[in-house]
């Protein structure tokens, strides 16, 4: 399991079977949400308060670069697009939705929507039971 933990700035990456925890990595201030992607091949975890995401590859258990949001932005929860290509966060801070590559990063779109959206439900997404959160089946 891949956990966010805002207090550490890192990821923990625990045991199902003992909830102990096997890799701890930092990936940016105030890590908020881990977000497969439909293949499971990456994981993204946005990142607060650093403007960024971390995409992680689960396999290895390392994170595989930063992604940099231009100018103020505090990626939340979200989902990934149909399709697989677009990530989906809102922007609680800063009330805004971005739509970001999912192969590249950059940022496609940036939507204002007014105070705080915390969270963003993209529909359909894989799985059929949900094990928590925003948008997070399996």
């Amino acid at each position: 399991m891949y956990v966010p933990n805002s207090l550490s700035n890192t990821v923990d990456v625990l045991s199902q079977r003992t909830g102990r925890v096997l890799r701890q990595f930092a990936t940016g201030a105030l890590p908020q949400h881990v977000t497969p992607s439909w293949d499971l091949r990456t994981l993204w975890v946005s990142n607060d308060d650093a403007n960024e995401l971390t995409p992680i590859d689960p396999r290895t258990r390392r994170p595989l670069a930063k992604w940099r949001i231009p100018g103020p932005a505090s990626p939340d929860m979200g989902g990934v697009s149909a399709s697989g290509r677009v990530l989906w966060l809102s922007g609680r801070y800063d009330g805004e939705v971005y739509a970001i590559s999912t192969r590249t990063g950059r940022l496609l779109h940036r939507i204002r929507v007014g105070s705080g959206p915390h969270g963003l439900c993209v529909w359909p997404q894989p799985g059929r039971y949900s094990i928590g959160h925003t948008g997070i089946l399996r």
